[in-house]
């Protein structure tokens, strides 16, 4: 529960430990397991069910135990944090006044239920009326990065999308190929991590293993924000995660290069794996700091051979670092695992 990284230069065994994480939880735990994957490594994983973000879509529906308005207006200041808005955010706002109000008027006018998605808010975004040259500034700031991350795979322009509490009730591969731009692959963990503090922090405390969210190639997700203030504020995945963990979902980093991980996010780990050898004095130096290494151990790592490993397990009887070797994972047959099918959901209500 007190979240793991995983690191290594890509054809080291990090799927393979994947796989091999994924078997282990299955068969010592009850727990459901997420994967997002953006490379489609996983797509031939069994006894899960496999959706393609390319046919995908989602709204801005809360959990079943959260106030939908209440939900929707505390993730405006993570959205403007990703996508550094800080100084956008009363324009962001704004539009989602807007859009609540618009849909109130349909729900009032034609009797139907319907949820927002993040095109509506873009939308009502682009009626607002800036009053000065500063505001230009951040109101046009504000449509760029929303439409960044609508994009055009339509993956946060649908009124009825996706249900989030049905994706993470089973065993699921997200197959995650499609999104190319960084913006929207933080967005979108960010809002799925947030959906699931938002169903979890009122829930009882645990320590039994509920839900494991593994991520791959998670810099592309949750890396470091390349912007001016960066280091200045205070990433919203801390407390997130915090909450996570209390819940019992257990998050999974794999990533090439932890230099880059969210700062909030190393800090939160409590548990790293690194496999074969990685590079980079300022890979190196995170590994070091995290598990404590001599320079000669930390130097020692780039000569790593495939599946050659370094373990930290902070809640283990042996408080060092643990030398050895990743299980060996067959390869998996090839078989044929479609992707579930969602693209009669894209079309915007």
């Amino acid at each position: 529960l007190t979240g793991l990284l995983i690191i290594g230069p890509q054809g080291s065994g990090k799927s393979r430990l994947i796989r091999h994480l994924c078997n282990e939880f299955s068969r010592t735990t009850t727990a459901k397991i997420t994967l997002i994957d953006p490379k489609g490594g996983f797509n031939n994983l069994p006894n899960f069910r496999h959706i393609n973000l390319d046919k995908t879509s989602l709204d801005l529906t809360s959990p079943s135990n959260t106030n939908q308005n209440n939900f929707i207006y505390e993730f405006m200041p993570i959205l403007a944090n990703v996508c550094s808005l800080i100084f956008s955010l009363d324009f962001i706002n704004q539009a989602v006044d807007i859009s609540c109000s618009q849909l109130q008027q349909y729900a009032k006018q034609t009797g139907e239920e319907t949820a927002l998605c993040l095109r509506d808010i873009y939308e009502a975004l682009l009626s607002i009326k800036v009053k000065n040259f500063r505001q230009v500034g951040y109101h046009d700031a504000a449509k760029t990065a929303l439409s960044l991350i609508l994009g055009k795979q339509n993956l946060f322009s649908c009124r009825k999308g996706l249900s989030l509490e049905w994706l993470f009730n089973e065993n699921t591969v997200i197959n995650a190929r499609s999104l190319t731009n960084e913006m929207q692959c933080k967005v979108l963990v960010n809002f799925m991590l947030y959906w699931l503090y938002q169903q979890a922090k009122n829930l009882p405390e645990t320590k039994e293993i509920k839900h494991v969210i593994i991520i791959d190639d998670a810099t592309r997700f949750i890396g470091t924000a390349n912007q001016y203030d960066a280091n200045k504020r205070t990433s919203p995945l801390g407390h997130i995660l915090a909450v996570l963990r209390s819940a019992g979902i257990c998050v999974i980093f794999a990533t090439q290069i932890p230099s880059q991980i969210d700062p909030a996010v190393l800090s939160l780990s409590r548990n790293m794996i690194v496999v074969g050898n990685i590079n980079g004095e300022e890979n190196l130096r995170v590994i070091q700091s995290f598990m404590s290494l001599t320079p000669g151990q930390k130097n020692a790592i780039l000569r790593f051979q495939t599946r050659e490993m370094l373990a930290f397990v902070s809640g283990s009887s042996w408080p060092y670092p643990v030398h050895g070797w990743a299980p060996f994972v067959e390869d998996m047959p090839l078989q044929n695992i479609s992707s579930e099918d969602y693209s009669d959901r894209k079309s915007v209500v």
